[in-house]
């Protein structure tokens, strides 16, 4: 029961430090014109999961345990969000022109 508690602990903790990343991908979306905005939750849900994968190849020895766990996501997930905007932006610009003008 103690361990069930302490990762659901790690997890919240994990899903606070994601925040700031939901916030970036949310104010994308707002700002963006429509034909280049991409839906924020599910790219915040990508940025999570590419900083699990990220975290699990690298394997670094967090200092704080499982404390640490928040400064990580919040570091990695917009690290990843920063590289995943401009990326997905020239993707939509490229290939949404070439779409657009089969149509």
């Amino acid at each position: 029961m103690e361990t069930l508690l302490v990762l659901l602990f790690v997890l919240i903790l994990a899903a606070i430090g994601s925040l700031p990343s939901l916030l970036f991908w949310w104010l994308a979306w707002k700002l963006l014109p429509k034909t280049y905005s991409l839906p924020p939750y599910r790219m915040t849900l990508l940025c999570i999961a590419l900083s699990f994968l990220t975290g699990m190849v690298l394997n670094p020895e967090l200092e704080g345990g499982g404390l640490s766990i928040m400064p990580f996501m919040l570091i990695l997930t917009l690290l990843w969000s920063f590289i995943l905007l401009p990326a997905s932006i020239l993707v939509k610009y490229f290939f949404g022109k070439s779409k657009s003008k089969t149509q």
